[in-house]
């Protein structure tokens, strides 16, 4: 048998000319792009472009609204009716499932880009059960590159990254029993494998360059659109939004629950940065440094090439066959400028509390059309004198230029002084090790590894040892600028200035960022503050990990005084480690290791320079990624995996039969049969909580699992249980006013509301004077009921209000792991326990007595770390014991067990003041309870319990004093 000679690599590195050739790629797509016959190809696009627009006609015509009360039919029977009427949201949710699907079967690099286009507008982080649409598209795509790979007699692409990712997330899937909290992190689990299928399916599917060209095309027009909209919304909606919420008390009940905000939102609101719809300005940052350096070097490639094709003097004019084209491509360049010009005005015409009419609408429409020409007439006369590479050349540099002008500009206005780090950084390190693969020597490589080795040891040690440090003294550093407010709120601002203005009140200017701001390190102290708590967490919970996305959960049990309230590490690698431990983190880690060594092999042996300019953009995220939350946002995970997967396209060589690894050898049938398993267990999987989170914001299809209605509907009961109340009482002479917007919560029919008073509506739109609703007509939402029958309204709101927690029972039912619904359900029942009457009312007050201590103790027993739940079930039980208990040993018994609950949520929030003084408070007023059972011995107790909390809260509120934490 004849050997095959292995070819070394240095015969493959003699082809490559030695002259410099920076540009060797191009966006051509050349290549035979679709791997189904075209026939099929205009059959399935013709078909979904049909579903999807029957699927918007039955949504414009109200028709899909009637699932909406069906399926809410199901969990609450009696007010099913209330849901989103005449909403767009389902026809959208739908049409854009069945477009990505329909792409998905053309082919897999097909409908990756369409999650790339919408991906960035949904941030996935102030609603995160909105990732399912994204899962669901993931599980599309990669159950249609799954299938087409089994009937082309393809393999799957199994190497080094797919491996540990997926292991990564096996590892997850065993971690789950032992979370904190099991429901939110099941739901992390689920991201994190519609991550590694989208990695699968990207990484396997791009099989030419022009499929990778699609792609690249796809998601930098996604930065250039996604910057232009920051740009914009940087200049103009901010500040009408800041101008909206100082005007209209509404506005800020309707978007944050209440009137008053927070200092630390006020300062958010009032300092000026850019965040498109990121959410967070270092969250833009990081999708910007991603994509720059890529759109950078388009930009450079298509400026280069089109003034070579206009130097060039033996240019053919164009031929008469290919007039037609140009004047098309001139007719799409004329109408894609005109909309982009046109929404571009939109911005200062809209966001304006000036009046415009339709005449401004129209002049703006065609100031855009008329602008529009000068691109297109430039693309056609260039065309005719210079060829047509020279137009397309033209169009392209523009294309490029605008989205590296407005990525430059944007990541200028988010004031991320870690994205330029991260980004310099990373320019710095490739730069190093270019130089160092291409000119230095064996024995000064050698020396240098020695060298850097050590450095990082040491730098290493230093890190560890300095976290670990739990001294007060530098804490209490003069520099530490981090006020925190009565609810343990903490600010970046201090009593200086414009700083201090900025917390006060909101601006419509809002305020700009200084070079003070830059320069202020307080940032940076803070971010060291939570990577100390971070890794005391991960040294406490070493091999497992709190658990999933349970690093809020846990940061108040490691926390220290001076450290600073925070949701997120802010270091996504210590993050994963303290949520997943060493055995999850490992895997993560190793698969960024694995990044990081195809980084270096790249530079070390591929003299392809686009790849580096890649390294470039994946570098800087992942060091960006060690200073922020890029890891916990959805939209910067999606944006980095297809980002990868290009990458890593990019850097592959073709190899031998004998270099294939033996995972690339495992026969394609186990492997379509596992994965195409997983796709259906995870789209089941993702059901129940979607599910839940649906029915509870009552069918709408978006922002879904928005938590708007419960916690009105408590402070609905809670005012009919005390104002209405007191009004029937005769407390009050101040007659109660109720609005239907509330009370249709509570009855299934409005015109009901007559039998309980007068029913007033507004004269007008706008109006804040009211007229009397006439008899025989509807009543609307926006009718309020004046009380004139206050018992027959509290019996009636009573009795709703068990039907309600009836209906919170079943959507709690659909996926029984999170504690917020049994939170809801023990608030419920506490005020109709509280309200309601032995005499009149006993079956209500035993029940809901019963209902308030179970549920209470649900809420603890589904997440068992949670301070809050201790402090609700302390409460739960303090009232079961204070109210109505005529049983001294189970009085005693109730109140014994609300103190160790007091007590045990002090010690979780053992550096908030609030939750010491109510454990004390509570120990007080237990005394009288004890001394009326005759019980000295737990008085004793009790007293010395007092002494020693009492201590302890004066310390703790001497040292907040030091550092200047209120």
């Amino acid at each position: 048998m004849k050997k095959t000679k292995k070819i070394p690599k240095k015969v493959i590195q003699e082809d490559i000319p030695k002259k410099f050739h920076f540009f060797q790629n191009s966006l051509e797509l050349n290549e035979k792009i679709l791997d189904i016959p075209v026939i099929y190809f205009f059959v399935i696009l013709i078909f979904t472009l049909l579903l999807s627009t029957a699927i918007l006609l039955l949504t414009y015509f109200n028709l899909l609204d009637a699932f909406k009360p069906w399926f809410l039919s199901h969990f609450d029977v009696l007010n099913f009716t209330r849901y989103p009427r005449g909403s767009a949201d389902i026809g959208i949710v739908f049409a854009s499932l069945v477009a990505v699907a329909g792409l998905a079967i053309i082919h897999p690099i097909f409908g990756i880009c369409g999650i790339t286009l919408i991906r960035c507008w949904l941030d996935g982080y102030t609603y995160p059960t909105d990732n399912t649409y994204f899962v669901w598209a993931i599980i599309l795509v990669s159950l249609s590159y799954i299938i087409r790979t089994f009937i082309q007699k393809g393999k799957i692409r199994f190497d080094i990254h797919t491996i540990t990712l997926f292991l990564f997330v096996v590892f997850l899937t065993l971690l789950l029993p032992v979370s904190w909290q099991i429901g939110k992190s099941y739901r992390h689990l689920i991201l994190w494998a519609s991550y590694a299928l989208l990695f699968l399916s990207a990484y396997g599917s791009i099989k030419t360059t022009s499929q990778k060209n699609i792609l690249t095309w796809t998601i930098l027009l996604t930065l250039g659109l996604q910057t232009w909209y920051a740009f914009y919304h940087f200049q103009y909606v901010l500040p009408f939004l800041r101008k909206s919420l100082l005007m209209d008390p509404a506005l800020r009940i309707k978007f944050f629950g209440t009137t008053e905000l927070s200092k630390e939102l006020i300062y958010r609101f009032n300092i000026n940065r850019a965040f498109g719809t990121m959410l967070f300005p270092n969250a833009l940052g990081g999708f910007i440094i991603l994509l720059l350096p890529i759109a950078i070097y388009w930009s450079i490639y298509h400026v280069y090439m089109f003034y070579n094709e206009w130097q060039n003097p033996n240019k053919e004019p164009i031929q008469k066959k290919e007039e037609r084209g140009v004047l098309i491509q001139t007719a799409i360049i004329w109408f894609l400028s005109t909309i982009i010009i046109y929404a571009t005005e939109l911005f200062p015409l809209t966001y304006t509390f000036e009046e415009n009419s339709n005449i401004d609408v129209y002049l703006t429409a065609g100031f855009a059309a008329i602008m529009s020409l000068i691109p297109s007439g430039l693309f056609a006369w260039i065309c005719i004198k210079k060829g047509y590479k020279a137009g397309k050349y033209f169009i392209f540099s523009i294309i490029f230029s605008l989205c590296s002008f407005f990525s430059l500009l944007s990541l200028w206005l988010t004031y991320s002084r870690g994205s330029w780090l991260s980004l310099f950084l990373s320019i710095f390190l490739l730069f190093t090790l270019f130089i160092y693969f291409r000119y230095f020597d064996i024995q000064r490589k050698r020396i240098l590894q020695s060298v850097i080795f050590l450095f990082i040891v040491g730098f290493c040690l230093l890190y560890v040892s300095q976290l670990t440090n739990m001294a007060f003294a530098e804490n209490t550093h003069q520099g530490i600028t981090n006020k925190q407010s009565s609810s343990n709120e903490k600010n970046t601002y201090d009593n200086s200035g414009d700083r201090n203005k900025a917390a006060e009140e909101i601006m419509e200017s809002g305020v700009g960022v200084s070079w003070e701001h830059l320069s202020d390190p307080s940032s940076f102290r803070l971010r060291w503050s939570y990577w100390k708590v971070g890794l005391i967490m991960w040294f406490h919970n070493f091999f497992t990990g709190v658990g999933l996305g349970n690093f809020a959960l846990a940061y108040p049990h490691y926390q220290y005084i001076g450290a600073g309230d925070v949701k997120e590490c802010h270091n996504g690698y210590l993050q994963i480690l303290c949520e997943t431990g060493i055995l999850g983190g490992i895997f993560f880690l190793f698969f960024i290791l694995t990044i990081l060594h195809k980084i270096a092999q790249c530079v070390k042996e591929n003299r392809n320079y686009y790849s580096i300019v890649w390294s470039i953009g994946i570098l800087a995220f992942l060091i960006h990624a060690g200073l922020d939350i890029h890891f916990s946002h959805p939209s910067l995970v999606t944006y980095f995996i297809i980002g990868l997967a290009i990458f890593l396209n990019e850097t592959q060589t073709v190899k031998t039969d004998s270099e294939i690894s033996p995972t690339q050898k495992i026969k394609p049938f186990p492997l379509t049969i596992i994965t195409s398993l997983a796709c259906c267990i995870l789209l089941i999987a993702s059901f129940f909580p979607y599910t839940r989170d649906l029915v509870r914001s009552r069918m709408s299809f978006l922002n879904v699992g928005k938590d708007t209605e419960v916690p009105l509907v408590l402070k609905s009961i809670n005012y009919v249980f005390t104002d209405v109340l007191n009004f029937a009482l005769n407390k009050t002479d101040k007659q109660a006013r109720m609005s239907a917007t509330i009370l249709k919560y509570f009855f299934v029919d409005l015109n009901k509301l007559r039998m309980f008073g007068n029913l007033y509506v507004p004269e007008g739109q706008g109006s804040n004077k009211a007229r009397p609703l006439p008899e025989g007509n509807p009543v609307p939402d926006n009718a309020v009921l004046l009380v004139k029958e206050p018992w027959l309204l509290i019996n009636r709101i009573r009795n709703s209000s068990i039907n309600y927690a009836e209906y919170l029972k079943q959507v709690d039912n659909i996926f029984p792991y999170q504690e917020d619904i049994p939170n809801y359900l023990t608030e419920i029942n506490k005020l109709l326990f509280l309200y309601s009457s032995p005499e009149t009312d006993l079956e209500i007050v035993n029940n809901s007595r019963k209902e308030m201590l179970y549920w209470a103790n649900e809420a603890i027993r589904r997440s068992p770390h949670n301070g809050d739940l201790y402090y609700n079930y302390g409460k739960a039980l303090w009232f079961a014991g204070a109210k109505d208990c005529n049983n001294p040993e189970e009085q005693n018994s109730y109140i014994k067990l609300a103190i160790d609950n007091f007590e045990r949520c002090a010690l979780i929030w053992k550096n908030v003041p609030f939750y010491w003084d109510e454990y004390i408070a509570h120990m007080k007023d237990a005394i009288g309870f004890f001394e009326k059972n005759n019980l000295p011995e737990e008085i004793e107790k009790t007293r010395e319990k007092i002494a020693k909390a009492s201590q302890y809260v004066s310390e703790l509120k001497e040292k907040r004093a030091q550092l200047n934490i209120w």
